[in-house]
């Protein structure tokens, strides 16, 4: 057939074919001659341009191309690898032979994309202490001028990362990695790592130094086409042995011991303004500890999340469709972070329906004091919301609702943890975490003062400076709450709660006097179902709420303090004692410098306790007669 075609042709025609498929000979042996070259000037301008910008030494033995395609795809091999900092002393990675597969550009683009990987031995080295540091390369010049944030662009350059890096097929022998940071000194063998085909395992050897040895099961799945990146570590052994991540405690301070982890990262869409990823991931067998959280180790069973995330120029959201699981409680968080102008903060919880029975039941024991020995049934409503515009902190917004959905919900175990106070108990006062005395709250105390023995205007005067809204509130007062919020954050740390007399009643009666996250979350619940199902009267709590606080050092509840003051009765006192003892609850320790030699009250103190008797004017617990008739004189008879 193509003898048939060539007697067709003319002369002509056949010296043009001859010529076009010599010359088309010609450039395939000249790109063929040429193209090792040129994979080499882009390797090596690729080196150089890393070696410039990163102030790092790049070594190489010997760099050989072996095998290569045309279309930019080349098998090379290099001998004695050596990567140091120009600034340091210790070689940071160092192998003995490399063989891989790259394509050295990429459509019309010069490109360095590793393919496949190969390796017998690989040494990697980190130091940093003493202000010493031989991986500062990694993080590049700090002179370089910082560009304008761009999150969806971030994004988009990491994804291209793990697509040009991630290989396809890979196999290293051994990999001998130590780190020596801040004098903590751990190190981790991987051996046998393995992909093919996108499926790869392995294990690794973690010790860290005198301590015991670790060993972890690796497995990870690689899909650069479908932009899908998954991967596991489980502890060798049954689910009870846990292994360590020690390197978590160099920096975060953290004990964190688990026995499986896994996560997956999938790019779901990108376009120049938008990319949408998911990002799951599950913990099991979670032992954890922090300052901030608690001050024992916490187990949780199960921890996980699956989290849509949407990012843009200036803004990173996870969309409400995302799910947080702790054991076999589930939320559906929405948060968004933003920082056009000024930076700005959303998160918030909006969940219908929700069976209180998992929700309390999944909450760790090692976390919380009471809640776990209590079930509830029945369903209710959750709402959470945080809104914090960093350029304009006066407007930020707080809430947090609970609402017993058709007041199907109810405590049907554990209730006499909370109602056992409605009767007589003894009471351990705390003074900075360390129990001081006991005493009892009821008939037993000769200084217990009942709900009838309380002064109308010590009441009034206690609300007026403390909890003005306590008898028709629900437990809460979020606009307190909410001003406390702002405070903290202008102030850069915790300087007020926002606390109502039954969040401090709950967090003295039942709490730990530890400053943990934890607590102020039980805190919360406690107070909702305390005023939600009525377990403890209005009239009960403020009676006990005077009895168990302190109004000097060691002066325990009202009776002991009008004894104290005034060698009176709680009924005995007049409107300016009253007043003058309801502005003590705060800073009680201080009481001193509220009084001169002789035993009446300063100058400073009667002008604060004018402006209390005028807000209690302005919240109707004192007439305009009573006020005209107020003498701040106060003295004591200390």
């Amino acid at each position: 057939m193509v003898k048939h075609f060539f007697k067709k042709l003319s002369k002509k025609q056949g010296n043009i074919i001859i010529i076009a498929a010599s010359a088309l000979l010609v450039v395939f042996l000249i790109l063929h001659l040429l193209l090792p070259g040129i994979a080499k000037q882009v390797i090596n301008s690729k080196i150089t341009k890393v070696e410039r910008e990163r102030k790092v030494d790049i070594d190489m033995g010997q760099l050989k191309i072996a095998h290569f395609s045309i279309f930019g795809t080349f098998d090379i091999r290099i001998k004695d690898i050596n990567i140091q900092d120009k600034n340091a002393q210790d070689p940071f990675f160092q192998t003995n032979q490399l063989h891989a597969k790259v394509q050295v550009w990429k459509g019309f683009h010069r490109a360095l994309i590793i393919k496949d990987l190969e390796s017998d031995r690989i040494n990697i080295t980190a130091i940093k202490r003493d202000g010493y540091c031989n991986y500062n390369f990694l993080k590049g010049q700090k002179n370089e001028k910082k560009a304008e944030t761009n999150y969806q662009q971030m994004v988009t350059k990491l994804i291209g990362k793990l697509d040009d890096f991630c290989p396809n097929n890979m196999k290293i022998g051994k990999i001998d990695a130590i780190t020596n940071l801040d004098s903590m000194q751990i190190c981790y063998v991987f051996s046998k790592l393995k992909i093919q085909n996108g499926k790869g395992s392995g294990n690794v050897t973690i010790q860290p130094k005198g301590e015991r040895t670790e060993k972890w099961d690796l497995h990870c799945t690689i899909n650069n086409k479908k932009k899908e990146y998954e991967g596991s570590m489980v502890r060798q052994g049954n689910d009870t042995v846990l292994g360590s991540l020690p390197f978590l405690h160099s920096f975060e301070k953290m004990d964190v011991r688990l026995h499986e982890a896994c996560g997956k990262f999938t790019v779901l869409k990108s376009d120049k303004k938008h990319t949408h990823c998911n990002l799951s991931g599950s913990l099991r067998h979670l032992q954890c500890q922090h300052h901030y959280l608690a001050d024992i180790p916490v187990r949780i069973d199960s921890l996980g999340a699956d989290l849509q995330l949407n990012f843009e120029k200036k803004s990173i959201a996870i969309d409400s469709s995302s799910t947080l699981q702790l054991n076999r409680a589930k939320l559906h968080p929405y948060a968004l972070f933003s920082n056009n102008k000024h930076k700005h903060i959303i998160f918030k919880i909006n969940e219908k329906d929700c069976k209180a029975e998992p929700l309390f039941a999944s909450m760790p024991e090692d976390l919380f004091q009471v809640i776990p020995n209590m079930k509830l049934s029945g369903n209710m409503d959750f709402n959470c919301l945080l809104d914090c515009d960093f350029g304009c902190l006066d407007s930020l917004k707080f809430d947090f609702n609970l609402i017993n959905k058709n007041r199907s919900l109810c405590i049907t175990e554990g209730l006499g943890e909370i109602t056992r106070f409605n009767d007589q108990f003894e009471y351990t006062f705390y003074d900075q975490g360390e129990p001081v005395r006991s005493l009892w709250i009821g008939p037993n105390n000769p200084f217990f003062c009942s709900a009838q023995e309380i002064p109308e205007l010590l009441k009034q005067a206690i609300l007026a400076s403390e909890d003005g809204a306590f008898f028709v509130h629900n437990g809460f007062c979020k606009s307190a709450m909410q001003q406390a919020l702002i405070d903290d954050i202008k102030a850069g740390k915790m300087r007020r709660g926002g606390s109502t007399i039954t969040m401090q009643l709950v967090k003295n009666l039942f709490l730990s006097r530890k400053k943990v996250l934890t607590r102020k979350f039980e805190e919360m619940l406690l107070v909702w179902m305390i005023e939600d199902q009525h377990l403890i009267s209005k009239e009960r709590l403020f009676e006990i709420y005077v009895n168990i606080i302190e109004w000097a050092p060691g002066v325990i509840g009202i009776g002991e303090a009008s004894e104290f003051y005034f060698h009176k009765r709680p009924s005995e006192l007049t409107m300016p004692e009253c007043i003058y003892l309801a502005s003590l609850i705060r800073a009680p320790k201080h009481y001193a410098s509220t009084l001169n030699p002789d035993g009446s009250v300063t100058d400073v103190k009667r002008n604060e306790l004018v402006f209390v008797a005028d807000r209690m004017v302005v919240r109707e617990f004192m007439t305009e007669a009573q006020r005209a008739n107020f003498d701040s004189n106060v003295k004591t008879v200390i």
